[in-house]
């Protein structure tokens, strides 16, 4: 249909070129990303917890684009933080899952209504005031391109809690 042409060229419009595989630890570019965000997360008074396993096996994925997934969810986290008199805390977790590595983002806000949850990564859907819609579409994309998942649930803190399992290269490269 037309409308499915027209979703296809943004997204290819707004995803980068081939993505550059290489096997690295997950961890780099989770701090990365968490560096980005740092300025953001600072301003709006939001704490933020790590727990970033030691010793991860090394799994084959972009850096770059892992940082926009992972910049992404963080900062949609950030701002669906009502900042009232306690400070919204976001959690970043990574661990070993089997032959998978995940990666967890979760907030401490109001969470996502278990009936939108598939719908929030359907392009151009969103909740957010002048916003476009497709950054959790894209996200998805980048991660199942990468032969993962992302997907969410209700979080520890009854906010939002975003998963990525991503595949864990077999042996060196």
């Amino acid at each position: 249909t037309k409308i499915e042409n027209v979703i296809r060229r943004v997204y290819d419009f707004a995803r980068p070129t081939e993505p550059q595989f290489e096997s690295a630890d997950i961890n780099h570019p989770v701090r990365e990303a968490i560096d980005l965000a740092a300025a953001i997360l600072r301003k709006k008074g939001v704490q933020v917890e790590t727990d970033l396993a030691d010793g991860l096996p090394l799994c084959r994925f972009d850096a770059q684009l892992i940082e926009q997934v992972l910049l992404n969810l963080i900062t949609n986290a950030a701002e669906t933080l009502n900042l009232g008199e306690t400070p919204g805390r976001i959690g970043i977790q990574t661990r070993q899952w089997g032959h998978h590595v995940r990666i967890r983002v979760e907030d401490s806000g109001d969470g996502i209504p278990e009936d939108l949850r598939e719908k929030i990564f359907d392009p151009f859907y969103t909740t957010k005031h002048g916003s476009s819609g497709i950054g959790l579409s894209i996200s998805q994309r980048i991660v199942e391109d990468h032969g993962g998942t992302l997907t969410v649930e209700s979080g520890q803190w009854g906010g939002a809690a975003f998963t990525i399992t991503l595949p864990v290269t077999e042996g060196p490269t």
